[in-house]
């Protein structure tokens, strides 16, 4: 089906993303700069990030993120809510970030007309390949790349490389909580803004960059 010249199946008009990376902390940042090439492709596109509810704390004040999903899985009843608030949610376009049978199962909860993720030689767990509609082979050496990659093949366009990690003061528990868990995975660093970057991001210092390999 076409409406005004844009197919039905066509990446390149999805209004409504989304991107699953459970966790945990490395991770995440290292797939920072892939979503926000997604969002900064699709001018006026929602984006949803599943996400485990002890790393939302990273997502904080992300200008490329418009809603952060937690996955609760501590409880069935947590669990089921969550599952049922991502079924409510129709969605054009998910991205599996993850490779993991778990994570490859969220993406399929909002019927998404299609899911992106890394081809099944490329995944922790091959089954996960099995969920995706579209599989990703990428030929980069960095994870951070190969996030791009995936990106890209999901219809990104011109990636920023670009760290929005948060960069208030310290705000009440889960705040502390955030830094204590930067601090013992060798990122206690500030962030620094970089105004040339497209769409305002920021990147971590020097340091920061080093500890995360960027």
């Amino acid at each position: 089906m076409s409406v005004a010249g844009k197919t039905a199946n066509d990446s390149r008009f999805a209004s409504r993303i989304l991107v699953v990376r459970l966790g945990a902390m490395g991770d995440i940042i290292h797939a920072l700069p892939a979503v926000a090439s997604l969002k900064h492709s699709f001018p006026g596109s929602y984006l949803t990030w599943v996400i485990e509810p002890k790393w939302a704390p990273l997502l904080e004040g992300n200008p490329f993120v418009d809603r952060v999903a937690l996955l609760r899985r501590g409880s069935f009843r947590g669990l089921y809510e969550s599952w049922r608030d991502l079924r409510a949610a129709h969605c054009d376009l998910a991205i599996d970030f993850q490779g993991l049978i778990k994570s490859a199962l969220v993406a399929t909860a909002p019927s998404p007309d299609r899911i992106y993720g890394f081809h099944h030689s490329q995944v922790r767990e091959r089954t996960a390949a099995l969920f995706y509609s579209n599989k990703t082979v990428s030929h980069s050496n960095h994870v951070v790349d190969r996030n791009i990659d995936l990106a890209t093949a999901a219809g990104a366009v011109n990636p920023l490389r670009t760290f929005p990690l948060p960069s208030g003061a310290p705000e009440g528990p889960a705040r502390r909580r955030f830094r204590s868990r930067l601090a013992a995975g060798g990122l206690a660093c500030q962030t620094v803004a970089v105004g040339s970057l497209p769409g305002g991001g920021v990147e971590p210092s020097p340091r920061c960059r080093d500890s995360i390999g960027a």
